[in-house]
């Protein structure tokens, strides 16, 4: 993996032109950048814990959409084809997985119907 690396005329310092991922990240030259710095210009603060959290509870609400989803899909209401997609996308799944999940579904609430009847 090689980088190409250039000197950047004010300051002297190398950057890299990479776009590959993983390519080291070098500071900014702009003195407005907020990002990380060693020479005490301003740095960028994340608070991991709370963009965890905040991973989690995006990823349990997107659960909850698929499971809207299949729901909506059983009880035969419509969908847009580019809201399901964006919904398969946010909880890995594809096209194939959302119908076997649409079918036990639909044999679920087909027998949770039929129990409820006697």
């Amino acid at each position: 993996m090689s980088k190409k690396l250039k000197k950047s005329q004010k300051s002297g310092k190398l950057l890299s032109q990479s776009f590959e991922p993983g390519a080291e990240l070098v500071p900014s030259v702009n003195p407005n950048d907020s990002t990380h710095s060693h020479n005490g210009e301003k740095t960028m603060s994340i608070n991991f814990d709370t963009l965890s959290k905040a991973e989690q509870q995006k990823s349990v609400d997107d659960h909850e959409r698929y499971q809207d989803l299949l729901r909506d899909l059983a009880a035969g209401k419509e969908r847009k084809e580019s809201e399901i997609l964006e919904i398969l996308e946010r909880v890995s799944r594809n096209v194939n997985t959302l119908k076997e999940d649409y079918e036990w579904r639909s044999k679920r609430d087909a027998m949770i119907a039929e129990v409820r009847r006697t």
